[in-house]
């Protein structure tokens, strides 16, 4: 079974304007955390979706829910790429996705009702070195970012959080995959590229020219593409000690080492998953390291690939990039490469159902408050509802410390934070106690 996405409209009626405009500030539009009016406005992914043109993409509703055969792949939820935020992301920012932060919640949902269904959760990191091959200070297209050791290199903190909760749970089924690490080769995708894959992977030769793109045609002689899964020294210890593992910790010194009689576990991505069936590829940059990560994901073997789409973001520099407001990739062509490759869309209800919702990671806060979510991508945009009309009479539900009280004779109304607001404004949400 597959639904069809319509475009999502621009308005709804004028007396819900107001309260659709602050519905927007969550983990994406079409995930509201239940019981909360966000207040930021989610534009730029309703326009990539529009920009798709008059065939919107197939969602396929009949996946089943993600298992102990299956892994749930997230893709670079670095600070560095993330909109720097001087209250949520004050150290990150050097090559964010606008909107990138809007996906944090729902992922960290995510990770911990995959966690609960048994399935595998893998977090890649961008890991340069100061003259990384792509910086534009090397000659190469981007800025500085994901520097080793700086904070832009660090998995956001709701982020890190969250796998650390998985980790505690399951440590044997939660690992942390360092890519783009060598100064002289670039790797978008979390797998290695194979011949016949998206072909851009970077280099830079000393001996020939400044810096080239390797492999235009393909990518299989290529060294160091792809995520490798290396030890971390420092989990090992917070497991001794019973103490939360820090999901930023370096992989040890020795660790690429093999050559010395030592066994350091030292294993590709593809290897660590060996056993898995089905990915679920969420993260940053969907049209670049999301996207690649899917291709080569198929490349590599695994049955099935899924993208899930409520829970990625287009890169998007306003003015620069051609299409539309800015997005560097045309919407239709991530599209078309993603369905040529066999690569399935999904949303994270679709993936995990009900779990989605039992998820009780927010509940070890300091305030006991939960914060679930569910996303509601195919309902909003087949019915071209907003909320909260799309969510319907049911969508808006009490919650653990607090409630969203609506006044439909005076189309108003008033969120009791109980205590809260201070939990979810850590997680990066803002909220106005009244509004019409």
């Amino acid at each position: 079974m597959a639904s069809r996405l319509a475009r999502p409209e621009s308005s709804v009626c004028g007396s819900c304007d107001d309260l659709r405009t602050q519905s927007k500030r969550g983990g994406n539009p079409l995930s509201l955390p239940r019981g909360t009016v966000p207040t930021r406005e989610n534009l730029l992914f309703e326009e990539w979706l529009r920009l798709l043109g008059d065939e919107p993409p197939v969602v396929d509703c009949s996946c089943e829910s993600i298992g102990p055969d299956d892994a749930l792949v997230v893709i670079d939820m670095q600070a560095d790429f993330v909109p720097c935020d001087p209250t949520t992301n004050p150290h990150g920012g050097r090559f964010g996705v606008p909107e990138g932060d809007l996906i944090v919640p729902t992922i960290c949902s995510l990770i911990a009702a995959a966690t609960a269904c048994g399935a595998t959760i893998v977090a890649t990191r961008d890991y340069h070195p100061y003259d990384h091959a792509s910086f534009n200070t090397e000659g190469g297209p981007f800025p500085p970012h994901c520097v080793q050791g700086t904070a832009g290199a660090e998995l956001l903190p709701p982020i890190a959080l969250a796998l650390s909760d998985a980790w505690r749970r399951r440590p044997d089924d939660v690992m942390i995959a360092f890519k783009a690490f060598h100064e002289d080769v670039d790797s978008f995708g979390a797998f290695p590229y194979e011949t016949g894959g998206p072909g851009r992977v970077f280099i830079r030769n000393p001996g020939v020219e400044a810096r080239r793109r390797a492999c235009p045609s393909g990518c299989h002689a290529c060294p160091f593409t792809g995520c490798i899964v290396l030890k971390q020294s420092a989990l090992h210890a917070a497991k001794a000690r019973g103490v939360p593992p820090d999901m930023n910790a370096p992989p040890d010194l020795l660790a690429m080492t093999n050559n010395d009689g030592k066994e350091r576990s030292r294993r590709s991505l593809r290897e660590a998953l060996a056993d898995k069936k089905r990915l679920f590829v969420c993260g940053l940059a969907l049209d670049f390291c999301v996207l690649d990560t899917c291709i080569n994901g198929v490349a590599a073997g695994f049955a099935e690939v899924y993208l899930v789409l409520d829970c990625a973001r287009a890169a998007h520099l306003a003015g620069i990039g051609q299409h539309g407001t800015g997005f560097l990739t045309a919407p239709r062509e991530v599209l078309n490469k993603l369905q040529s490759h066999g690569v399935r869309l999904v949303t994270s209800h679709t993936c995990c159902g009900d779990k989605l919702l039992e998820s009780d990671l927010w509940n070890s806060g300091p305030t006991g408050a939960q914060v679930s979510s569910e996303s509601r991508l195919e309902s909003r945009l087949e019915s071209r509802l907003a909320f909260p009309e799309s969510l319907g009479p049911l969508g808006l539900e009490l919650c653990h410390n607090l409630s969203l009280k609506l006044d439909t004779k005076e189309q108003a109304y008033t969120l009791d934070l109980a205590g809260a607001l201070e939990m979810l404004a850590h997680t990066g949400f803002s909220f106005a106690n009244t509004g019409s």
